[in-house]
């Protein structure tokens, strides 16, 4: 599909998916060490806002809902490997010419080699998941709709509600694996191929979220009470702040993706040309390297644990680390473009 046909509120989506992607980083990178010695209220407010694969399972989901009816293109999966690649090592070599970082093969052959080595965890299963699109896509035009329900339920159940209640992970990373993100993307597949199947009352998705956002909530509290009781219980901790297939998640991303479908926003160049960044916002920002330099070392958020405006401080770069990182992008991305024009004319 065309750039500028792209529906604006699937960019917004998108962008909103992202901002809340760039302050899970923040929480999750930000070397917090509180304790649980006794209650801390930023404690509780880091694990609050630790919403990532929220946005994780929405980005995925907005693939499925648009691919499912697209034709494979080697181009894009190769594109976004090239994207992937361009900062992995772009970022390695500026660390090394500033001194921030001293050589080693080891470095130099992750910093290249990431799809092997999950440099980017996101990047690993887009691709898998997109070379596997025209499987998923044959079973979603070809299945009828009660086989296609009882696979998308069956799988659900097997990978993200008996983890949630029982706390074990049945598949290994199911919450990151390409079994689950597939199940997701045939989740935006689904809505895509049977629209009756979304909630069109916004009422009705606003009180779906509300309910999910509740239920993340009281797990969030529920788990910090437990592990002040007991350390032991922070093995509990992860599947709640940091798995997409946890359920209350999952619904939450569910009901979020059908508010936007409500909205009727009309083609917007801002909204759109903020969107096509997203994912060079998330290669730049939670790269390796970058982790440390921007969450300890610039902004320092560990040394601001007991700041009562710790939140609203971490909100704040957020929002500065997703504007950079957005024009940052846009420079590569006419980098990309010039490179691309070059070849093409090259190959007349």
């Amino acid at each position: 599909m065309n750039k500028k046909q792209r529906s604006s509120n699937m960019e917004l989506l998108r962008i909103f998916s992202m901002l809340i992607i760039v302050l899970h980083h923040c929480a999750v990178h930000g070397k917090f060490d509180f304790g649980y010695a006794e209650f801390i209220p930023n404690r509780l407010g880091t694990r609050l806002i630790s919403l990532g694969q929220l946005g994780v399972m929405m980005f995925m989901m907005i693939t499925g809902y648009y691919q499912c009816k697209s034709i494979f293109k080697w181009k894009k999966p190769v594109l976004v490997w090239a994207a992937a690649e361009f900062y992995s090592l772009g970022i390695y070599i500026i660390t090394l010419v500033t001194g921030y970082n001293e050589f080693s093969w080891e470095d130099l052959y992750s910093s290249a080699a990431i799809v092997l080595h999950r440099r980017y965890w996101f990047v690993t299963a887009y691709i898998a998941v997109y070379l596997l699109s025209p499987v998923l896509n044959a079973f979603a035009e070809k299945a009828s709709r009660t086989q296609f329900l009882t696979v998308m339920c069956s799988m659900t159940t097997a990978l993200s509600v008996l983890p949630t209640l029982t706390g074990r992970d049945i598949f290994l990373e199911s919450g990151k694996s390409v079994m689950w993100m597939s199940i997701v993307y045939l989740t935006g597949a689904y809505l895509r191929y049977y629209p009756d199947a979304r909630v069109t009352k916004r009422r009705i998705a606003l009180a779906g979220a509300a309910g999910s956002l509740v239920l993340f909530a009281a797990a969030t509290v529920y788990v910090d009470r437990l592990i002040m009781a007991d350390e032991s219980m922070k093995k509990y901790a992860s599947r709640i702040y940091d798995d997409a297939s946890f359920t209350p998640m999952f619904t939450l991303a569910l009901c979020i993706f059908a508010l936007f479908t409500t909205f009727d926003i009309p083609y917007s160049k801002v909204i759109n040309f903020i969107g096509a960044s997203t994912f060079g916002i998330y290669l730049i920002h939670d790269n390796a390297y970058m982790r440390k330099i921007l969450w300890v070392e610039l902004f320092g958020f560990n040394k601001h644990m007991m700041n009562p405006l710790l939140i609203p401080y971490m909100g704040c770069c957020a929002i500065a680390v997703f504007i950079c990182c957005m024009l940052t992008d846009k420079v590569r991305a006419l980098i990309f473009s010039a490179a691309e024009k070059l070849i093409s004319k090259r190959t007349e």
